[in-house]
């Protein structure tokens, strides 16, 4: 009886640190990339469309690596709509098409957001 119970305390404070642990990895994540896209946004706000172009194909091949481990962490359609505004923000910022650039950013800004708070235990997410 008493293994039992030590075992299942064991268990029980793994699980809960593990989940803790990816939750605190995934909102670390998202928060880098969004740091990174306001370095975009304000080369692109500052007329250097070359410079924020680079630094998107950089951004958005580190993504690719990361969204692999993040599928197993968060729902699919998370990563997938960063995914498709990373591709929208290259196709801007390639074609120098000013309004659809910031319109790409905001997008990416919220598909990341979405990312950061998708699991995360806030009250509007338990309730």
């Amino acid at each position: 009886m008493r293994r039992s119970v030590i075992l299942i305390t064991v268990i029980l404070v793994l699980c809960l640190s593990l989940g803790i642990w990816m939750d605190v990895s995934q909102q670390q994540v998202a928060r880098k990339y969004l740091d990174s896209v306001r370095l975009i946004r304000e080369l692109a706000d500052g007329g250097r469309q070359a410079q924020a172009y680079d630094e998107q194909r950089y951004l958005h091949a580190k993504w690719q690596h990361d969204a692999v481990w993040l599928n197993y962490l968060i729902s699919h359609h998370h990563t997938r709509a960063v995914s498709a505004a990373m591709v929208e923000l290259a196709t801007a910022l390639e074609r120098q098409w000013d309004v659809e650039t910031f319109q790409a950013l905001d997008e990416l800004e919220d598909a990341l957001r979405d990312v950061e708070q998708s699991d995360f235990p806030y009250w509007e997410n338990i309730l």
